[in-house]
């Protein structure tokens, strides 16, 4: 009866024994779901202060751009392209060089033009000292004319006075008197003729 009795007590000790791991198990299982499931479930927010702002979207697409307008660019000016500042589909602004061309050519046409422009000045300064001389020249034919008129002027009254004193003068002195009138109407004639040699090669 006794052992019995034992027996019984051992069995309940044991069954108590394992109601004791079931019921600690099962408060752990419900504090583990508790505590990270309600975690796992939480959402995370961020917050952040409401103000005006540039709302960004991106859009996002497959395919071939096709461009509204096209435009051929070109240049006033043939010749060798130097440097290239675009190529396709390069974004550029208005007033961007996107190209220049070689400029030697140009460079070397302008020098010709700038030896063609020494040039010309040269043969004006030449023409206008010429021009200037041939002024002078004239002014000094002139002035040789007046000169031989002057003496011929002479010339000719004293040899006219000459010849109306043929009674007192002797006839040599008459005929030199005359000779010399002579030798200074060509001596006019001359000036005259060098007058309009200089006024023809202006």
């Amino acid at each position: 009866m006794k052992a019995n009795f034992n027996r019984v007590v051992q069995t309940i000790k044991k069954r108590r024994g394992l109601f004791s791991i079931l019921a600690a198990a099962t408060v752990a299982v419900v504090i583990a779901y508790v505590f990270w499931g309600e975690k796992a479930n939480a959402s995370d927010y961020l917050t952040g202060k409401a103000e005006r702002g540039t709302v960004e979207i991106t859009v996002s697409a497959t395919g071939t751009v096709q461009a509204v307008t096209t435009v051929l660019v070109g240049s006033q000016a043939s010749g060798t392209v130097a440097w290239l500042g675009a190529d396709f589909n390069t974004q550029v602004k208005r007033g961007q060089v996107i190209a220049r061309l070689d400029s030697t050519t140009f460079e070397a046409q302008i020098e010709n033009a700038r030896a063609s422009v020494a040039n010309a000045e040269a043969a004006v300064q030449a023409a206008t000292t010429e021009i200037t001389n041939q002024n002078a020249n004239i002014q000094a034919a002139k002035a040789n004319q007046d000169v031989a008129r002057v003496q011929s002027d002479d010339a000719a009254a004293l040899a006219n006075r000459y010849k109306d004193l043929s009674n007192v003068i002797p006839g040599r002195e008459i005929e030199s008197a005359q000779a010399q009138a002579s030798v200074a109407a060509s001596r006019v004639a001359q000036a005259s003729a060098q007058v309009a040699q200089a006024e023809a090669a202006r």
